[in-house]
């Protein structure tokens, strides 16, 4: 079956054409999976123009089953969320290649939104929030507003949003860790944790209902420097926030301040620990602020600046702790010009061997078998903090 679909887009795009103004419009032909298999491999805004053919195909591509199999065939792009503190906003990067921006309100189109009846969706108030990006999680943005307190999360292409208010003890408000999918109750979650005397205390918050939320029995030392985790091997992983009293008195009885440089939290048993970076035995001191986690491949990887090098790292065998470096990316002033030590150099992603860059004079994809560098401009006046996303039909309450 996947050895001929392709040679039935064609034939399906002209149906669509011709009945993108019509209810009316039946295709019986096909059977239900070969138009499964075909759709599910269309991004997902194209998803919803295909929705407007027929009844068939709007029941078909609504499920959930489909959303979740879109959405593993889907491409990722990156998320730059601006952090101008009066106007926050996210723009939309489609691909490496393409290297397009968009706004967030150029994500929506109303009329592409129908019921089940098929009837138009009115527009959402919410077509461009305005909100501090966070990160991204199988086509949901997590973000924070400024005034009052909350946090959101939104799809941006089916207009879902909930927001749920921080959580905070007295003196301390939660840090927002991430959101992932818990399969075993098919319900998304969001890990957060606040400062509790010599401890974080660790709550996770049950999506959609957010008011049901509750504390992890044990307390950890560390907690993570941002919000993106990648998840792998049913895991997310941070890079460990150094700047803390707790984890540099934790840090003073190993033997070496990297080996708890990576903190993990299993979604299944709701675990958490710590784990060194590669080379971490002959790191010249914790250097990870010039570290990223990310994902190649499907596989867990690091990035790691030293110097003019860049080196980024996979993990070969999760069960043994055992990396492998995949990539040097020289960062030499003839391929990056005014390029310092101390300057930021940040790795985002990697896809068909094209390195996506945020370096202090902006946002770069370089090529990494042509060595060549072309540039994605953005407004010199804004800081950037960016993440991947996948566009995506995921819904949190249907599932």
């Amino acid at each position: 079956m996947d050895a001929c679909w392709w040679s039935l887009i064609p034939y399906l795009w002209q149906k669509l054409l011709g009945g993108v103004y019509s209810k009316k419009v039946e295709i019986e032909s096909l059977p239900d999976d070969l138009i499964i298999n075909i759709l599910s491999r269309l991004p997902a805004d194209h998803v919803l123009e295909c929705r407007r053919v027929c009844k068939r195909w709007r029941a078909l591509t609504s499920t959930s089953s489909f959303a979740r199999l879109q959405l593993k065939r889907a491409t990722p792009g990156i998320l730059a969320g601006c952090m101008n503190y009066r106007n926050p906003r996210c723009i939309y990067v489609n691909s490496a290649s393409e290297g397009l921006l968009q706004p967030m309100r150029r994500f929506l189109n109303a009329a592409l939104l129908l019921d089940d009846e098929g009837e138009p969706i009115p527009p959402h108030q919410l077509a461009e929030p305005n909100i501090w990006l966070l990160t991204s999680r199988d086509g949901l943005i997590l973000g924070r507003r400024k005034e009052p307190d909350y946090v959101v999360v939104i799809n941006p292409l089916t207009q879902e949003e909930i927001t749920i208010p921080e959580h905070s003890n007295n003196e301390n408000k939660a840090f927002t860790c991430g959101l992932y999918f818990h399969p075993p109750t098919k319900e998304y979650r969001m890990l957060s944790a606040f400062l509790q005397g010599n401890y974080y205390q660790y709550i996770i918050v049950n999506l959609p209902t957010s008011s049901s939320w509750r504390a992890l029995s044990h307390r950890f030392y560390c907690c993570p420097a941002s919000s993106d985790a990648i998840l792998a091997s049913g895991n997310l992983h941070w890079i460990v926030e150094h700047n803390t009293h707790i984890l540099t008195l934790k840090m003073q009885k190993d033997d070496h301040p990297c080996a708890n440089s990576i903190l993990r939290f299993n979604i299944f048993t709701e675990n958490l620990d710590t784990m060194p970076h590669p080379e971490h035995g002959t790191c010249p001191g914790p250097s990870c602020g010039q570290m990223r986690l990310l994902e190649v491949d499907g596989n867990l990887s690091l990035s790691h600046r030293r110097g003019y090098s860049v080196n980024v790292w996979t993990l070969a065998d999760y069960a043994s702790w055992h990396w492998r470096r995949r990539y040097k990316l020289d960062l030499a002033h003839h391929v990056f010009p005014k390029c310092s030590l101390k300057a930021r150099a940040h790795l985002l992603w990697i896809q068909d061997d094209e390195a996506f860059l945020h370096l202090e004079q902006g946002l770069f994809v370089y090529n990494l078998k042509l060595r060549t560098l072309r540039e994605i401009k953005l407004s010199q006046k804004n800081r950037y903090i960016f993440c991947s996303h996948t566009k995506s039909l995921v819904s949190l309450r249907k599932i």
